[in-house]
C-alpha cells in the first residue's frame, strides 16, 4: 500500500496478534500505574499511610490531584499537535513515557522511601513528580495510543478488526 507521498506501507494478516496486542497490555499497564497513584496520591499527601509524608492539608492535596489531573486531561491536545505535526505517533509516545512520565512516577516512588533522604522530606521533588512530569507523561501518552494501535490495520483490509480494536482497547482502559 502506497500513500500519496509515495511512501510503501506494509501489513501483516493478523496485527492482532504480532503487535496491537502488546499496545493493548502496555496501555492497560499504564491505566494501572495511574489510577493505582491518583486513586492513592491524597491519602499519601496527607500522610494517612505513615510519618514520612508531606503532610499536606486535606484540601491541599486535594488541590494537587485535581490539578494534575487536569493537566493530564488537557495535555493529550499539545500531544497531538506534536505527533501530527512534529515526531508522529511512535516517537511522542516514546519522548512522553520515558523522559516524562516513567521518571515522574520514579520520582513519585522515590520520595515515599525514607531512607533515601535525610531527614526533611523532599516536597519539592514530589510537587514536579505530582504536578508537572507524572500528569504531562500521561496526557502525551493518551493522545497517540490509541491512534498508534489503530495505524496497525489496513483501513480496507482489516476494518472489521479496526472496530473490534476500539472494542478491546477501551476494555482495557
Amino acid at each position: 500500500f502506497w500513500d500519496r507521498m509515495g511512501n510503501k506501507y506494509t501489513y501483516v494478516l493478523s496485527p492482532m496478534l504480532y503487535s496491537v496486542v502488546f499496545i493493548l497490555c502496555m496501555e492497560a499497564l499504564e491505566r494501572m500505574a495511574y489510577y493505582g497513584v491518583s486513586y492513592t496520591l491524597t491519602s499519601f499527601l496527607t500522610g494517612k499511610y505513615g510519618s514520612w509524608s508531606p503532610e499536606l492539608g486535606s484540601v491541599q492535596a486535594a488541590s494537587w490531584g485535581q490539578v494534575g489531573t487536569a493537566i493530564t486531561y488537557v495535555t493529550p491536545f499539545v500531544a497531538a499537535i506534536i505527533a501530527d505535526a512534529l515526531l508522529g505517533n511512535y516517537l511522542t509516545i516514546l519522548l512522553f513515557a520515558s523522559l516524562i512520565y516513567l521518571p515522574g512516577l520514579l520520582l513519585i516512588a522515590l520520595s515515599s522511601n525514607s531512607s533515601l533522604f535525610s531527614g526533611s522530606f523532599p516536597t519539592t521533588m514530589l510537587s514536579i513528580a505530582v504536578l508537572a512530569l507524572y500528569p504531562i507523561g500521561a496526557g502525551g501518552i493518551k493522545a497517540g495510543v490509541s491512534v498508534m494501535g489503530a495505524q496497525q490495520f489496513h483501513p480496507v483490509l482489516h476494518a472489521d478488526q479496526i472496530t473490534k480494536y476500539y472494542v478491546r482497547f477501551y476494555m482495557f482502559i
